[in-house]
């Protein structure tokens, strides 16, 4: 009797040993069942929730998210484009035909007019008040362009432009005339009837267009007796030639495959054999070159950077990119929203179980 009072001593001493642990637990502010709850679950949660709950992987997934941000920005900054028109400096000086002189009188109606002009612009010339043709500036300072004259009188007009198409002052008017020779012996006939001149119109503001890609530009026809053909020649050495039944708008078409400034002579024939000749510029730049050209320079390219082409090359997989980064962010959130579920769970499960016990 007294071995067995001896052993229930002993088994009654650790039960009041952790009865006091307890008491002091929570006189400390410490549940001790709340925390042995918490030990079960840590012990219990699966390998792959306690991976996803460590700090390493928020960070982690920090890291990927600066990355991908990083990427789109590079993405989308190198393919914005850019525009942007500054006024280039006001033209004070005009344009001066030298050639023909006033009062110069021609048998022909195809002429070439010259002159001086002012640094970093083009130079329209107008005849009787109507555009006839266009001409870039030369470095020396010099135009030059072929028009055709109207019969009788004809007064041509100079006048300057710079590279945002701003106006200088016009030149005075050179005063010149266009007569048909005719020979005594043999009198012209009279004409059965009344047909316009052949004119081509156009008009002209600075632009330029792109290496290899397709130059453009409208031309009106009026006046003449179809079929009418066009021979332009586009200052590369090379010809176009189209004939056409149809009078009013027409488009010619080319492609350059080198930049620089090209004259681009348009000369047009009636079936009765009259010419008129129109001039006009082509304007050619690279395409990672700056919209700014003059005669005197060109802006150079950007630098052919091989981090911006990567960016460039991989803009699709962005599309990916951003979709994966989001179904991870919910998976961690769902991940740990579960197990907050689970500890609440188990809590009160606890809880009403010693309810339970208690009743």
């Amino acid at each position: 009797m007294k071995n067995r009072k001896i052993k229930s001593k002993s088994k009654a001493q650790p039960k009041a040993a952790k009865k006091a642990h307890n008491s002091k637990v929570t006189m400390l502010g410490r549940d001790p069942k709340k925390t042995n709850i918490k030990r079960q679950i840590r012990k219990s949660r699966p390998l792959h929730k306690r991976i996803l709950l460590h700090p390493i992987t928020i960070l982690l997934f920090l890291a990927i998210g600066v990355v991908v941000f990083e990427w789109t920005y590079r993405v989308v900054a190198d393919t914005v484009t850019i525009t942007a028109t500054v006024p280039a400096a006001p033209l004070t000086t005009p344009a001066v035909i030298t050639s023909p002189t006033d009062g110069f009188s021609f048998n022909t109606s195809n002429v070439l007019v010259e002159g001086y002009c002012p640094a970093s612009s083009y130079v329209n010339v107008y005849d009787n008040g109507g555009f006839s043709g266009t001409s870039m500036c030369s470095t020396g300072g010099t135009f030059e362009l072929e028009l055709t004259l109207y019969l009788g009188a004809n007064v041509l007009v100079a006048r300057p432009y710079n590279i945002t198409n701003q106006p200088g002052p016009t030149s005075s008017g050179v005063n010149v005339t266009y007569t048909i020779a005719t020979s005594p012996l043999v009198p012209s006939p009279p004409p059965a009837t009344t047909v316009l001149p052949l004119l081509l119109v156009s008009n002209f503001q600075y632009q330029t267009f792109v290496v290899n890609n397709t130059f453009s530009w409208r031309v009106q026809i009026q006046g003449g007796i179809p079929p009418i053909t066009l021979t332009i020649s586009w200052g590369d050495s090379k010809q176009t030639e189209v004939i056409t039944n149809a009078k009013g708008l027409l488009t010619i078409k080319h492609t350059f495959s080198q930049e620089g400034y090209y004259p681009v002579i348009i000369k047009a024939t009636d079936a009765n054999g009259d010419v008129h000749i129109l001039q006009l510029a082509a304007l050619i730049r690279n395409p990672n070159a700056a919209n700014i050209y003059s005669t005197n320079y060109i802006l150079p390219a950007p630098p052919n950077d091989s981090l911006a082409k990567f960016f460039e090359s991989t803009k699709t997989w962005l599309w990916i990119a951003w979709p994966s980064l989001a179904i991870i962010a919910l998976m961690i959130s769902s991940f740990w929203l579960g197990e907050r579920q689970e500890y609440k769970d188990a809590l009160f499960r606890r809880r009403k179980k010693n309810l339970n016990q208690r009743l």
